[in-house]
């Protein structure tokens, strides 16, 4: 709720070990995982916020993007 959606339904696919090595510092690892599934809008400006900042510790590793599309449509 605090980046202004809700989770409604949600698969997490793990996507495997991703390391780095920064200039003079030690390895840094982190676990992948992608997370797909509908999501309700609770605050458009808190959303908005997240989409454009990312979430989590580690987006300075290119991690915490969010990517959205429209509802899959009923069969």
């Amino acid at each position: 709720a605090r980046h202004g959606f809700a989770l409604l339904q949600v698969t997490v696919i793990p996507e495997g070990l991703q390391r780095a090595w920064p200039p003079g510092g030690r390895r840094i690892s982190h676990l992948s995982v992608r997370y797909d599934g509908l999501l309700r809008v609770l605050d458009a400006a808190g959303l908005e916020a997240a989409l454009q900042e990312g979430i989590g510790p580690a987006k300075g590793f290119g991690f915490g993007l969010l990517s959205l599309g429209p509802p899959p449509q009923p069969l």
